[in-house]
């Protein structure tokens, strides 16, 4: 259940903690704001409880020799098969993030694939056989820069 609540100094430097490593230990936290690990403990339940903390994820890195290949498709689909093809592409192990656009913008997939080749198959046998879709343009991510968590929270 999402309700309003005001973050205090403690509570933003362990979401800062959290943020880094979802993993870190209670013990490590609390070390860090000067609590125990009885508070930490309590606040991020609390978190959690606010919506504050929606959920926990990982960053999965591949070995390079199995995905090198990233690629963005735009997909430009047909307004009434939006849904379907959404459906479709989530079902692709290629297909890591799926993302609805506003505008003309239509859909937009993130994917990964161990090379060329790869790419090229997986638009042709199974990304143009799907009903609906008018257009793809495909972008190949060159360089990936992830943005630290420094920001004020």
């Amino acid at each position: 259940m999402e309700q309003e609540y005001n973050l205090d100094e403690i509570d933003k430097r362990i979401l800062t903690f959290l943020k880094k490593d979802a993993k870190i230990s209670l013990k490590v936290i609390a070390e860090e704001v000067g609590k125990t690990e009885t508070t930490v403990r309590r606040r991020i339940k609390t978190l959690e409880d606010k919506g504050v903390i929606s959920r926990y994820t990982i960053q999965v890195n591949l070995p390079s020799k199995e995905k090198k290949i990233k690629a963005f498709l735009r997909i430009d689909p047909d307004i009434s098969k939006t849904r379907d093809i959404a459906k479709k592409l989530s079902g692709f192990s290629e297909v890591e993030h799926l993302f609805f656009m506003s505008g003309e913008c239509g859909i937009w997939v993130r994917a990964n694939f161990i090379d060329i080749p790869h790419l090229d198959r997986f638009l042709e046998q199974y990304v143009g056989k799907i009903e609906g879709i008018k257009r793809v343009i495909n972008c190949i991510i060159l360089n990936e820069y992830q943005k630290e968590f420094t920001e004020k929270i």
